[in-house]
């Protein structure tokens, strides 16, 4: 395995990670609007 190939492995978990946490937030802050209705 080149380091090329780890790097750009790397970016792409990172890159996931990113848009699960974003995905996270958004949904929470969907439901805590939800509950104050």
């Amino acid at each position: 395995m080149s380091k090329e190939t780890l790097k750009h492995a790397f970016m792409q978990t990172t890159t996931c990670l990113l848009m699960i946490i974003v995905l996270g937030l958004i949904s929470l802050q969907s439901v805590c609007f939800l509950l104050e209705n």
